[in-house]
């Protein structure tokens, strides 16, 4: 689609919003360009350093992850960490959502030592942020039993993966279905 008009944050939230839908519908060959656009309108206008800039670095990254380019996107994202940290502090929610992207980005190009490590430390500072059933905590935390269950380490990943059910108990409805699909996939964990 083409993109008319100025800078306007409003604008860049809407075409970085019109790049998710996309993605969400795989049209990927039009979703990607608008991410990029987003993340260009946003630089020039707001600058390279503000935190809605990095906002938009993220999803671009993200974006460019949903279609398989994971070496490119695991380098934004530890750019983009190097950013946030410099400019937002070691405390701060996106620098833990940067981490797990990293972490994200290395279990699927099978580094996983190197995931595993970024997934804990995603793991404890959203587990500082918003407590320990934060759907942020609870997704990290199953990305985290899933490195070591493919590192071959089931006996810290069952115990992971049963944790995340309680969690989701808790916090989800009875019958939803995270709990169910997570339950299915407990068993596996075996093999």
């Amino acid at each position: 689609p083409e993109i008319r008009g100025g800078r306007h944050p409003a604008r860049v939230v809407a075409v970085s919003g019109l790049s998710n839908v996309l993605l969400e519908t795989r049209a990927f060959d039009e979703a990607v360009p608008l991410a990029e656009r987003a993340l260009e309108m946003c630089s020039d206008a707001l600058g390279p350093d503000h935190v809605f800039t990095m906002i938009m670095i993220n999803n671009h990254a993200d974006s460019l992850a949903k279609i398989g380019r994971h070496e490119e996107a695991l380098r934004i994202h530890r750019e983009n960490l190097e950013r946030r940290r410099a400019s937002l502090g070691e405390d701060h929610p996106d620098v833990a959502q940067s981490i797990a992207s990293i972490g994200t980005c290395c279990l699927r190009l099978d580094r996983l030592p190197e995931g595993e490590a970024a997934l804990r430390d995603a793991v404890e500072r959203y587990t500082a942020l918003y407590g320990p059933d934060s759907s942020d905590v609870v997704n990290n935390t199953m990305n985290l039993a899933q490195a070591l269950r493919r590192q071959g380490r089931l006996k810290e990943a069952i115990p992971i993966m049963a944790r995340v059910v309680e969690a989701e108990r808790r916090t989800l409805p009875e019958n939803h279905r995270y709990i169910a699909l997570d339950l299915e996939t407990l068993p596996y964990t075996h093999l």
